[in-house]
């Protein structure tokens, strides 16, 4: 689509060039426009709603300090959501509202803690992009030892059809295990196909679940089947088929 990407680059200023502008960047890289879309992030709004007068907490990031049960220091308050984080994503806060409601509620006889091991995140560009679980440089922070299957969305039947062979779908999962640890999809409709790695994440499952389980055909989540079976196929024992 002509889109060009410049990682790293610093934004140092905008110069006027006749009736034109033009961005410099650090490195000396003249970038000519006609307009700007500058992505300055967000804050959780905690003020305004008296929360101060009643005493509630805030951590250093802005937002509403609250236990692992998201519980204010005043047990009667809890919260969800932007104001709570760690995420900023509308279906996180969906889930904590749930998690809040429950220990709002029986609280005094069972507390729940929100999971956080599988959030799922898609950007909606075409193709979209789709994550959930930890990436390479987040387990390797962790240390802990990771290895990836690849699967290139050109080889799927669904893909061809729609033509929207652009894309692939990559798991890590843990060194001698297949156990998913995160995955990662980049292709038309990656976010549908994340929500079988989002429940594997979630409930322990591993690559041979998901390669044992029938998919209708053709569709896109065949692609899960697919490169649970690339990996199956890079783990077979020698002395058997592949």
């Amino acid at each position: 689509d002509g889109v060009r990407l410049h990682l790293g680059a610093r934004a140092e200023r905008i110069e006027r060039d006749g009736e034109a502008y033009v961005l410099q960047t650090g490195d000396g890289t003249r970038i000519p426009f006609d307009f700007a879309l500058v992505a300055v992030g967000r804050r959780p709004r905690v003020d305004g709603y008296g929360l101060e007068a009643i005493g509630v907490d805030l951590d250093p990031k802005g937002t509403i300090a609250a236990d692992p049960f998201l519980r204010t220091n005043i047990p009667t308050i809890h919260v969800c959501g932007d104001v709570a984080g760690p995420f900023q994503l509308t279906h996180a806060g969906g889930y904590q509202g749930g998690v809040a409601a429950l220990n709002a509620l029986f609280g005094g006889a069972k507390r729940f803690r929100p999971d956080y091991r599988a959030v799922p995140s898609v950007v909606f560009t075409e193709p979209e992009v789709a994550r959930v679980g930890l990436s390479m440089a987040e387990a390797r922070a962790r240390k802990i030892d990771v290895e990836a299957t690849r699967y290139d969305l050109a080889e799927l039947d669904r893909a061809i059809i729609d033509d929207a062979t652009d894309g692939f779908v990559r798991v890590l999962t843990r060194r001698g295990s297949d156990r998913i640890v995160g995955a990662v999809i980049v292709g038309h409709e990656a976010g549908e196909m994340l929500v079988s790695f989002t429940l594997a994440i979630r409930h322990d499952l591993g690559m041979k679940a998901l390669m044992e389980t029938i998919y209708p055909y053709p569709t896109p989540r065949e692609a899960v089947r697919a490169v649970a079976g690339r990996w199956r196929q890079e783990h077979a024992p020698g002395r058997t088929l592949p």
